[in-house]
């Protein structure tokens, strides 16, 4: 899936859900692993919700076998 912006976002049964979630997310993006999912145009941030909800799982994954 292509890149999308995060300006308007809203999901319903997925997180993350709401634009300001996803904002949180980019901020931490390089502590929380997710720096892959998104790309920064200008003043636009862009995300992959695929590449996202791949990511999530992996660490949730590995999160769950490490246990």
């Amino acid at each position: 899936m292509a890149m999308r912006p995060i300006r308007g976002y809203e999901a319903r049964d997925r997180y993350p859900s709401t634009e300001y979630q996803l904002r949180h997310l980019f901020r931490n993006r390089h502590e929380n692993g997710l720096a892959s999912a998104f790309a920064q145009v200008g003043v636009r941030v862009l995300f992959d919700p695929e590449r996202m909800e791949a990511l999530i799982a992996a660490q949730a994954e590995r999160s769950v076998s490490a246990a």
